[in-house]
């Protein structure tokens, strides 16, 4: 396993962990940003899928001999066409592409893994192109990106090439989905050429370097298939990756604020005029921002930019929101569903949330052994988070989700976890270090927390209250994590996953690996742990007198039964109310003359419809109000 090294801050990039293991392929980048400020919410196919236009060209793999294989490394690190998977140390999966049963191009990186690769793959013969003054590359692919880059060229004469970049939104370890439909708008060079050459290229000289820990020359793989050249239309922008909200559940007292912007491509065979980006912020079905960007006046057609809304925004009120981002020019898109991302968050009052949700195909993460072994692995798997408040916060609990499933029950049951919060020490600044303040108790998993379903999969959240609640120090940054402590070999502990997750900003999730060769944190893969910090803001006025700062509700977020717990100061006559986002109540609970002290109400949440509730208690003259999600 290979340990991340950083001159400062978090990285950006990460390793993956498979379904059933960890896998062996923790390699870590040197690219670094030193702050969250958004998520890079990116399309599902993180490019443009193939479209109707009339077809000029196209090649499957089928033919071996279409193609020219040369490198510029002086080695044989080359490409090679049929049917062969990536088999190195670290190996993808095969490409899925449409016609892969009749062979495709690989390039096998860690395979090969010379320490210098420069690998060319070439349209044996020159592609006619006259007639087409607009020209999209169209192919399927899968890769994985580790200290390499990625190119199309084109060329009208054989010699001389120009060059596209693919694949220059990926980090390193971050891996698209098999297989990514991508789109290079080549017109500035092909468009009504006569004579018109194609290259790809995977670039990793040994000469390159991303800083500390480079490893060029021994990447991932690169597999390509199903290409075509295709009439662009005359008028199409892309919106391709937008920033967005920092995380996707924030706590109102955290005081984050965002400012918007998009990654724009000119697919068309024209310049676009007026090219610009509208965000919109809506809270539920009330629009609580609308900003436009500077238009660009002329955008040359196959080329990229990022447009910005300058008007920052931060977001304070708990409640669901979703950000619209759309991108126009004056005259009509060819396709205009390809202009719009789109990007959902919510303020809460406690909840600290960096997952997208769940996908229902992903089963989770192994918090466990490693395949193949009957060794129990103390793994720790997490998520960073900065808390920017200055106010009085305090952590109070970290909650996971567990995955529920047959084939996890033998697994789970009985197995040993706890929750551990670290707080990043930003003194050392050659790795990550990070320091224990808090954790919960040990617990063991029951068996009425994993469900045996006969088909599919569903989750269980787990809230693990810290023993010793942490007062955070403002504008610090935090691990929150859940530990598997083990019981016996061979056993596993799932923890449930958001992936393909939208929100791709690798470098906020962690794993701490005590057994490897080099104990500490490696970072997590492009799938995001459930691992959420749950925190206690201010104290709000209207708590401080009968009611004391204790509201709370466990689980949260819920999908059953719940329990709300709340502490009186004085004897008081007490109503507990769930109400919805529209301030209808829809769960009425009368407790009468209570006593000062800590009380207990149970809630069944399993009837409401999924979204976001506000829970209160009215004790006397005085109310304190928090919110619950239900899934």
């Amino acid at each position: 396993m290979k340990k991340f090294y950083t001159t400062a801050g978090i990285l950006l990039t990460a390793a993956t962990v498979v379904f059933g293991q960890v896998a062996s392929t923790e390699r870590f980048p040197a690219n670094k940003k030193n702050n969250h400020t958004g998520y890079h919410v990116k399309k599902q196919n993180q490019g443009v899928a193939k479209n109707a236009a009339a077809t000029i060209w196209q090649d499957d793999f089928s033919v071996a001999a279409n193609w020219t294989i040369s490198n510029q490394s002086g080695n044989s690190d080359n490409w090679v066409i049929g049917n062969a998977v990536p088999s190195g140390s670290f190996p993808i999966d095969p490409i899925a592409s449409t016609t892969a049963a009749n062979g495709y191009a690989l390039f096998d990186s860690d395979l090969l893994c010379s320490g210098n690769q420069v690998a060319d793959l070439t349209t044996a013969s020159p592609i006619n192109c006259s007639g087409h003054p607009g020209v999209l590359l169209q192919f399927q692919q899968n890769y994985r990106r580790f200290d390499d880059s990625t190119f199309v060229f084109v060329s009208t004469n054989g010699t001389n090439w120009t060059k596209f970049p693919v694949n220059a939104l990926v980090a390193n370890n971050d891996d698209p989905i098999n297989p990514e439909n991508v789109t290079v708008n080549i017109s500035s060079v092909a468009g009504n050429q006569q004579f018109v050459w194609i290259r790809f290229e995977f670039w990793s000289p040994s000469s390159y370097t991303s800083g500390p820990g480079s490893a060029p020359g021994c990447g991932y793989s690169w597999m390509i298939d199903d290409v075509q050249l295709v009439d662009a239309p005359d008028n199409d922008l892309v919106a391709t990756e937008a920033i967005s909200y920092a995380y996707s559940m924030v706590p109102s007292f955290i005081g984050q604020s965002t400012d918007f912007a998009t990654l724009i491509s000119n697919n068309g065979g024209q310049a676009a005029t007026n090219a610009k980006l509208n965000v919109k912020v809506n809270k539920g079905t009330t629009n609580v921002y609308d900003q436009t960007s500077t238009p660009v006046a002329s955008f040359a057609s196959g080329s990229s930019d990022t447009l910005f809304v300058t008007a920052p925004y931060a977001a304070s009120e708990v409640g669901s929101y979703s950000v619209e981002f759309t991108v126009s020019a004056d005259a009509t898109d060819a396709t205009p569903t390809d202009n719009v991302i789109t990007h959902n968050f919510a303020i809460t009052d406690s909840v600290y949330a960096v997952d997208g949700g769940f996908n229902a195909t992903v089963s989770g993460i192994s918090n466990g052994v490693e395949t193949g072994t009957t060794n129990s692995q103390p793994y720790k798997i997490g998520n960073y988070y900065e808390v920017t408040s200055q106010g009085d916060v305090t952590a109070t609990s970290i909650t996971f989700a567990l995955v529920n499933s047959t084939a996890n029950m033998a697994n789970t049951v009985g197995e040993v976890i706890r929750a551990v919060l670290y707080e990043v020490d930003s003194t050392v600044t050659t790795s990550l270090a990070a320091n224990e303040v808090a954790a919960s108790a040990e617990m063991t998993i029951a068996q009425n927390q994993v469900t045996d379903l006969s088909t599919g999969t569903s989750f269980t959240y787990i809230t693990l209250p810290l023993t010793d609640p942490y007062v955070i120090s403002a504008n610090a940054d935090y691990i929150a994590t859940v530990e598997y402590l083990g019981n016996s070999g061979g056993k596993q502990v799932f923890v449930a996953t958001s992936e393909p997750s939208l929100y791709k900003y690798p470098g906020v999730s962690f794993i701490y690996d005590e057994t490897a060769t080099n104990p500490g944190w490696y970072y997590y893969g492009s799938s995001t742990p459930v691992v959420r910090l749950n925190l206690d803001g201010p104290i709000g006025i209207n708590e401080v007198n009968a009611l004391s700062a204790s509201l709370n509700i466990y689980p949260n977020p819920s999908n059953g039964p719940s329990t709300i717990t709340y502490e009186l100061k004085e004897n008081s006559d007490v109503m507990v109310k769930i109400v919805d986002i529209t301030g209808k109540t829809v769960m009425s609970l009368n407790q009468g003359r209570q006593t000062n002290g800590v009380h207990n109400v149970s809630v069944d949440l399993s009837s409401l419809p999924t979204g976001m509730y506000a829970y209160n208690v009215t004790a006397g003259n005085f109310s304190a109000t928090k919110s619950v999600i239900v899934k």
